[in-house]
């Protein structure tokens, strides 16, 4: 067939494989990252990423860090509200990561934060379950 200008039907096929390798490309980059990383080590440093944005109230990328499920079921305005307080905690670590199921980590938070009616800094413990999807490693909230 010989090139006719006005003829750009071959744009269709092309910008689809384009968005298809660029996509794959991506998707490929979380799971380059960890490459001979146990799946302890990528959960505790997912869960050090989502502590730190909750604390800095970057809720948009902790967000990111939940399951398909319940992103369909809890908007971000609404995951908000779960975690509103924890801007205010002034310290906050990941003290263990479990992964004894396959697929399945439990994680060890602690957090503190100073509590003004008693003029005293507490200390607080929060369990998370991370999951492994289709996406990756994922935190697994109830839906409330």
């Amino acid at each position: 067939m010989l090139y006719n200008r006005n003829n750009q039907s071959y744009l269709k096929p092309l910008a689809t494989m384009v968005l298809a390798s660029t996509t794959l490309l991506m998707s490929g980059c979380e799971t380059l990252k960890n490459v001979g990383k146990s799946d302890s080590e990528i959960v505790k440093s997912y869960s050090e990423d989502w502590l730190a944005s909750i604390m800095q109230a970057d809720f948009e990328n902790a967000y990111k860090y939940t399951t398909p499920a319940f992103k369909l079921a809890v908007t971000p305005k609404l995951y908000i509200s779960r975690y509103a307080g924890a801007p205010r905690w002034t310290d906050g670590k990941v003290v263990d990561v479990v992964c004894e199921e396959e697929n399945v980590c439990d994680v060890k938070f602690s957090f503190s934060y100073f509590q003004v009616r008693t003029m005293m800094t507490q200390t607080r413990r929060l369990d998370e379950r991370w999951i492994k999807t289709a996406e990756g490693w994922r935190i697994y909230h109830k839906i409330k």
